[in-house]
Formats: C-alpha cells, structure tokens, sequence
C-alpha cells in the first residue's frame, strides 16, 4: 500500500511539474513571428456601368516578450505592412444624340515599419491552450503612392450604328502621401504551446484604431473578425 502511495505521488509530481514546465512562467522569454496575407477582388456590372478592385496586402512582424508573472507579459515588436489596391471602373452614358464611354484606372500602393509595445495576459483554457487578450500601440511612419488614368471617348448614333468621334482624350496624374500613422488595438488571441519551447498562436480580428497625420488627417476605428485581419504566428521560449 505504501508503493502504491508512493508511485501514485511519484507521477503526479512528474504531471504537475511537466505542466509547470510547459506552460508561460515569469522567468520566461519568448520570441514569436506572426504574419498575415490576404488577397481580394471583387465586382459589380449594370448595364452601362461596371466596377472592379483588386486588393492585396501582407503584414510580417517580430516580437520579443518577457513574463513579469506566471499569466501576464510584456513586449517590444516591429511590424512590416504592405497594401496594394486596383479600381477600374467603366461607365456608359447615353444621350440623345451621342454616347460616351468613360474609363477610369486608379492604383495605390503602400508600405512602412511600425515599432509597437504591447503587453498580454495567458488565460488557461484547458491544458496548454490559452486564451490571450492583447492591447498594443504602435507608431511609424507611412507612404502611399497612388496613380489615376482617366480617358473617354465620344460616339455618334446614327441610324446604322454608333461611329466614332476623333481618338478621344486621356489624362492621367501621379502622386504620393507622406505621414506619421499611430494605431491602438484590443484584441483576442488564441495560443498552444507543445513541447518545451515551441508554440503557435492565432489573432481573429478585435478593435482597432488608426490615425493617420502629415499631409493627409485620416482617422478611423475597426471592429471585425474579417479573415483580412487575421494573423498567424509562431513562439519560441527560452
């Protein structure tokens, strides 16, 4: 019977210490990857009018965070964004005597760093799952490109179909925005660790605020779960 005891507490030190070891504690480092890619097109067609966009966009960041307790974290971070986005839009007007196509073609496309701090508390689920609340600021600097081609072209109706009316006319303009970005989020963020030191994690989405200032005041806030703000990522523990 004292065997039994003795294996019996045995291996429940070996379970308690085995979680202990596989979970966050507060002499603990971590450094993580996470990122994300999200592509997007979409469409829409009336007679005489038609519409389309194509967005893409990656994030790529690396943090490195430490644990002043067994649940709460805090980190330094630098993230990597860029956004491209295409609008062709096409548009047919008829009047009385004539028709006129009008096309337009925009591009924009941007990139910049942000250096952020963000600080995490590990709520267990069940065994080394975790569900992770993040608040995080950041603030970089940011530029935009964008690029507009605008054209048209005039059509008479006689009776036997239209005809054209001299090679019509095109314009096109060329710019770009120059400012500082800041950006505040509150969100939820699943982690899983394995092993001794490795883990994954996975960001769905929260409530986010930007504010863009410099040559343009932009500032807008988010709140979604959309698949385009979601982020991947990858521990390391030591």
């Amino acid at each position: 019977m004292q065997l039994l005891k003795s294996l019996l507490l045995t291996g429940f030190m070996l379970v308690l210490s085995f979680n202990a070891f596989a979970q966050p504690a507060s002499t603990t480092w971590m450094l993580s990857v996470e990122g994300n890619y999200y592509k997007s097109k979409s469409s829409e067609s009336n007679p005489g009018f038609q519409f389309k966009t194509n967005e893409k966009e990656w994030h790529l960041s690396f943090n490195a965070e430490r644990f002043v307790t067994d649940r709460f974290s805090v980190g330094l971070g630098l993230a990597r964004y860029h956004e491209k986005a295409e609008e062709n839009t096409t548009q047919l007007v008829v009047e009385a005597t004539e028709t006129t196509l009008y096309g337009t073609f925009v591009e924009a496309e941007g990139t910049h760093w942000q250096p952020r701090i963000f600080c995490k508390y590990y709520w267990p689920v069940i065994g080394q799952f975790y569900l992770v609340p993040r608040f995080s600021g950041s603030y970089g600097r940011a530029k935009a490109n964008a690029s507009v081609l605008s054209s048209s072209k005039v059509y008479l109706d006689p009776a036997d179909g239209l005809s054209e009316i001299g090679p019509g006319t095109q314009t096109s303009w060329e710019g770009s925005v120059k400012g500082n970005l800041f950006s505040l989020e509150l969100a939820p963020e699943l982690a899983y660790f394995f092993g001794n030191r490795w883990g994954l994690s996975a960001c769905l989405g929260g409530l986010r605020y930007d504010q863009f200032g410099g040559e343009l005041d932009v500032s807008d806030w988010t709140f979604s779960f959309k698949r385009q703000y979601w982020k991947l990522g990858v521990n390391f523990r030591f």
